[in-house]
């Protein structure tokens, strides 16, 4: 069980028996806290993973809600104009705005949760770590949703159109 460094550790102290204990008990605590190394690695895994997905969701939330948005906007903007349709135009401009204050809730919480995720800049204290952390996970973020958002609309305008003609 006990690995060769401790075993030459031993060499030096084979007139007492109480040492060679203590040396067996430095061992066991030595095992023990690389295991807990390895806990801590593996909660630092699923943090990790756990919050970069829901990043990825928040991010991909916020770019349909963005797309709903420009959806609404520009029903506001055909309707315009055209008589009787006011309150049409009222109910598509409330939408509009409803699906923007939800892209950029999306967007922040995205970038909160990618900011929690990663491990950049730890000798930093605290606050600002976090702000660095949140600067740099806001720009991801935003990257990403506008990404995911051009692949969506040529995807979209792709399946509206016949495959056969």
């Amino acid at each position: 069980m006990i690995d060769s460094r401790v075993m030459e550790l031993c060499e030096g102290f084979r007139c007492c028996r109480f040492d060679l204990k203590a040396i067996g008990v430095f061992h066991l605590i030595r095992r023990n806290f690389l295991s807990m190394n390895l806990a801590t690695d593996r909660q630092d895994a699923l943090r990790f993973w756990g919050l970069g997905a829901c990043a990825v969701l928040l991010s991909a939330g916020s770019a349909f809600s963005f797309l709903h948005c420009m959806a609404n906007g520009m029903v506001a903007g055909d309707l315009i104009g055209l008589p009787g349709r006011q309150a049409d135009v009222a109910s598509a401009q409330r939408l509009a705005g409803f699906w923007l204050t939800a892209a950029v809730c999306c967007l922040g919480a995205s970038s909160l949760a990618g900011a929690f995720a990663t491990r950049i800049y730890e000798e930093a204290s605290r606050l600002p770590r976090l702000i660095a952390r949140t600067v740099v996970s806001a720009a991801v973020s935003f990257v990403l949703a506008v990404l995911i958002g051009l692949i969506t609309v040529p995807v979209l305008t792709a399946s509206h159109h016949s495959v056969v003609r």
